[in-house]
């Protein structure tokens, strides 16, 4: 049987100087290897270009699927983000008189689950049930235990844990965050339902102002403590690459659905190393964004939009197939059962 992989997110460590040195990153990465799947977040005062490459952001600060290296005075980052591929690494030298902060995050991902992703390609596709498709893609948001916005459980109890506006508003468009702290595990809290009040108006945080979802109800969802990376319909658990939401008057919940785009794709292993992906696709969540033939593909806490079909916008269609194979199917529920 099949068993898929689970991805944990964790702060290794992070510090704050007004000017930055070796041995301030050495600190801050702790016992934590050079290399891995890796997020490091930065705060610069100015930019920084690679040779004839773009210039990076001033506001750029996070690097994902990040190698590095360092001297006595400069970081070297090799990292990907969305605008490159696994395979395409950008590399920035940054000195440490420039770095005002620095944190260092790890990916590890369990091995008591694996998953090959190797099913093979559905026989004679042809006489499968087709469905034509757009896609989105969602992922578990992390963040700390900071601001004056509570999460509250759906008997508006506090849960103990606080947020900034965007960080809260981000959490409910995903459905699912990570509270990281120093002194604590990792809290995984999970969207359980919305209330008749209000905590916040979202569109007061910048990057949803314009948004045409409906993000003044956003602050009424309220959550409940949950474990992995969430659940989603039916007591399914989320699993990264393999959970999608759906309409289920379209696609019905349980339904496993291949998607001949995604075959190939890239992603990365728990030791940083590269896997494709099989295709498949396991229909164990919904959301109220998710109409009709829209889809929304879980990628855990990878918001690097690693799938090439997933083009966010309904006019950008791809052909996907319901799959009849009973093996696979039961090998995928059992998967996402709690």
């Amino acid at each position: 049987m099949k068993n898929l992989i689970l991805a944990a997110f964790l702060i290794i460590g992070s510090s704050s100087f007004a000017q930055m040195s070796a041995s301030d990153v050495q600190m801050a990465m702790g016992s934590i290897a050079n290399d891995g799947i890796q997020k490091i977040y930065l705060n610069n005062k100015r930019k920084y270009s690679n040779g004839a490459s773009k210039a990076i952001p001033q506001d750029k600060n996070t690097f994902f699927r990040t190698t590095f290296t360092y001297s006595e005075s400069s970081l070297t980052l090799n990292y990907y983000n969305s605008d490159s591929k696994l395979n395409q690494a950008t590399t920035v030298v940054i000195p440490f008189a420039s770095m005002e902060r620095f944190e260092v995050s790890k990916t590890s991902i369990s091995i008591a689950q694996t998953d090959s992703f190797n099913y093979d390609i559905p026989n004679q596709l042809d006489e499968l049930e087709a469905k034509s498709l757009w896609a989105t893609e969602y992922y578990a948001h992390v963040t700390s235990s900071e601001g004056s916005i509570p999460y509250l459980s759906e008997f508006d109890d506090t849960l103990g844990y606080f947020s900034d506006t965007c960080d809260f508003c981000t959490s409910c468009l995903e459905g699912t965050v990570f509270i990281e702290s120093e002194i604590q595990d990792r809290v995984v809290l999970n969207y359980a339902s919305r209330a008749n009040t209000a905590l916040i108006n979202c569109q007061e945080c910048e990057k949803f102002k314009n948004s045409t979802l409906n993000v003044e109800s956003w602050g009424s969802v309220r959550w409940k403590v949950s474990s992995g990376f969430g659940e989603g319909v039916k007591g399914f658990k989320l699993i990264p690459y393999r959970t999608i939401a759906v309409d289920k008057n379209h696609t019905a919940y349980g339904s496993v659905v291949f998607i001949p785009d995604a075959v190939g794709t890239e992603v990365l292993n728990k030791d940083g190393t590269i896997f494709l992906h099989d295709g498949y696709f396991f229909a164990g969540d919904t959301g109220g964004a998710i109409k009709t033939n829209h889809i929304d593909v879980f990628t855990g806490i990878d918001d690097s939009h690693p799938f090439s079909f997933v083009k966010s916008t309904p006019k950008q269609k791809f052909k996907a197939y319901i799959v009849t194979d009973a093996v696979i199917i039961k090998e995928l529920s059992e998967a996402h059962q709690k």
